[in-house]
């Protein structure tokens, strides 16, 4: 009976844990002197106009990289701003580019202990009614709802 009531609670427990929202402690700070940003413009965005960007990598441990994007662009004189990645991948940082519906963030992955990688192509679309960027594919989909905001 004690038996039962421990693997109850353990159960509890990490259902609890599991429905916490994401942890923002950790998010990618882009004024750390340790952090190396890139940005840049890209023009003619559909639905957005252009688009400036900052791509944000620092060390994550382990041979990984902690990486950001962040967007910003004007609409109706005001200025809006969002992150769009921000996540841990590998090797370089992330790469952003515009496509005929939108941007895209390509991010590279690799196997633990071998030298296997694939690339990680994450597109969104311009929601003026929302007025921002969502995900346009189950990868910018999963980036978006993880974001540090």
């Amino acid at each position: 009976m004690a038996r039962i009531r421990f693997v109850t609670a353990a159960c509890v427990a990490a259902a609890v844990l599991a429905s916490a929202a994401p942890v923002r402690a950790d998010c990618l700070d882009f004024d750390d002197a340790a952090v190396r940003v890139v940005r840049g413009v890209i023009r003619g965005v559909a639905g957005a106009g252009d688009v400036a960007y900052r791509v944000a990598h620092g060390e994550g441990g382990f041979g990984h990289v902690q990486g950001a994007v962040e967007v910003q662009w004007t609409q109706a004189g005001e200025t809006l701003r969002q992150t769009i990645f921000h996540a841990m991948h590998d090797g370089p940082p992330a790469e952003v580019a515009r496509t005929a519906r939108g941007l895209q963030v390509r991010v590279r992955y690799c196997m633990t202990g071998t030298d296997v990688c694939r690339a990680r192509t994450a597109a969104y679309v311009y929601d003026p009614a929302q007025r921002r960027f969502r995900g346009a594919n189950a990868a910018a989909r999963t980036f978006v709802a993880t974001t540090c905001q």
